[in-house]
């Protein structure tokens, strides 16, 4: 109840998703995903078997598959501080040229409860974030 879907927006077969939710334009979520209450996602792709607990916030970022959030996980778009999004690549930081873009998450990951991911961030796959 009280979920809401803006499209474009796809979704895959057996894709759970839970009360109060706000599923975004240009999002892809992909087969056996599950997304917890209450949270909220936006420009972003969801890979297959991924769990998205309760109160997590995702934004303009992709996450692999077979991840998974703990509640009140949150993946921000946006440099507080102002100005394009800077990301790490082989140990040089590199300027996106982009005002919004999320994280990329590879497959397998575990990002542990409350935890905020900065905008850029790439996480390589079977790591767990605290």
């Amino acid at each position: 109840g009280g979920t809401v879907i803006k499209g474009p927006v796809y979704i895959g077969s057996n894709v759970l998703i839970g009360r109060r939710c706000v599923i975004g334009p240009y999002t892809t979520i992909c087969d056996g995903v599950t997304i917890g209450s209450m949270t909220y996602i936006s420009r972003s792709i969801i890979m297959e078997n991924t769990d998205i607990s309760n109160h997590c916030s995702v934004f303009e970022s992709i996450l692999g598959s077979h991840c998974s959030l703990e509640p009140g996980v949150k993946l921000p778009a946006f440099n507080i501080y102002g100005g394009t999004i800077k990301v790490l690549i082989k140990d040089k930081m590199i300027d996106s040229g982009r005002m919004y873009l999320g994280a990329i998450v590879g497959d397998e990951v575990k990002v542990r409860a409350n935890t905020v991911i900065p905008p850029g961030t790439i996480i390589q796959p079977c790591t767990i974030v605290r």
